[in-house]
């Protein structure tokens, strides 16, 4: 089958530890391949002083799962003499409170890849004695990186092959880590080549990076997932909520369309806010399949465990049906609350 390349780089350093058409077959296995194609993405495969200068650490903060797990958040809770409260503004303040809380929680981390579509002239120029830089959106590797997980990965006793050299199962891990950072970074390709850009935000990111991991996990193979599933375990909450959807999601097809729901803020042309209440109200008319059942659990569910139950049916819903909801990010803070709430039991 005739396979269409796109643009890949390998440091000379690492040439012996992975080869080009080894990264051409990790990317074909991502949903995404034919768009990186079409939108010329280009890949580096570099060390990680590259890809701190293309994503500074400073911009890579994420929650820490124990911290998060230790800490009584800010939840909701309505009662009967704070009615005349109800209303949006009140509504936007509480969920405002709750994200900037959370955001004291954030720490640094170190990031085996990063997509970028943002390079610049200066960038390529102060790179150019290391990697040929071009202005096209590019996924970028820390090798060196990816090889010292699987160092630490291969001391603890994680064999792959027991005919192979400790040597070799380094390589191998490694090549494993990478497929996976690969396929995490197709994830940020295809929500940015199609509008939706990247936000420093701690209910963004939980979001975006939860569902990257969730199409890497989803589409290697049972020998990678182990890897995939010893290293996501040491990594920010970001990371590790790829739990929380395949918990969930029963199937490839059900993530692919959560992707979308993501992507779009639609479902098959009904705007995100509104579809769930259609369910609420007239359930008799769709079938209620898993992706559509997870909206109208997290919705319902996070009203009754955050104490607002009433609130909902009374105001959340009239606001959204008749548009006094303007901004779609409500919607998915409050889902990113319920991922939290859950996330806090379940890892």
């Amino acid at each position: 089958m005739f396979i269409r390349m796109i643009n890949v780089w390998i440091d000379s350093r690492y040439n012996n530890y992975i080869s080009k058409q080894e990264v051409f077959k990790y990317l074909t296995i991502s949903p995404f391949y034919h768009l990186l194609y079409n939108n010329n993405v280009h890949v580096y495969l570099t060390d990680s002083n590259v890809v701190d200068e293309i994503c500074p650490p400073e911009r890579r903060k994420f929650l820490d799962v124990e911290t998060i797990k230790k800490q009584e958040l800010p939840l909701f809770r309505f009662h009967e003499e704070t009615r005349e409260e109800y209303k949006k503004e009140y509504l936007k303040k509480t969920i405002d409170e709750f994200w900037k809380k959370l955001k004291e929680y954030e720490k640094r981390y170190p990031v085996l890849g990063c997509y970028c579509n943002c390079i610049t002239d200066d960038l390529i120029y102060e790179l150019s004695h290391k990697i040929p830089l071009v202005k096209k959106p590019s996924i970028f590797i820390a090798v060196d990186r990816c090889l010292n997980v699987a160092r630490n990965l291969n001391s603890t006793g994680l064999i792959i092959s027991t005919t192979t050299s400790s040597q070799q199962n380094v390589i191998n891990i490694a090549k494993s880590i990478i497929k996976s950072a690969l396929i995490h970074e197709t994830f940020h390709a295809f929500t940015d080549l199609n509008g939706k850009h990247y936000r420093n935000e701690s209910w963004f990111k939980l979001i975006e990076e939860s569902l990257a991991n969730a199409v890497a996990y989803g589409f290697i193979n049972k020998r990678d997932k182990i890897i995939f599933e010893e290293i996501s375990s040491k990594q920010p909450l970001e990371y590790q909520a790829y739990k929380y959807w395949w918990n969930r999601l029963k199937h490839k097809s059900e993530l692919m369309t959560t992707c979308h729901i993501w992507l779009r803020d639609n479902l098959y042309g009904v705007p995100f806010m509104i579809y769930p209440l259609i369910f609420f109200f007239i359930p008799a008319i769709l079938p209620i399949e898993g992706y559509r059942r997870l909206l109208i659990e997290i919705l319902h569910e996070m009203s009754i465990r955050y104490g607002f139950h009433e609130f909902f049916h009374k105001v959340i819903g009239p606001m959204i049906i008749y548009g006094k909801i303007s901004n779609i990010d409500i919607m998915w803070k409050l889902f990113g609350m319920v991922m939290i709430y859950y996330l806090k039991k379940e890892l």
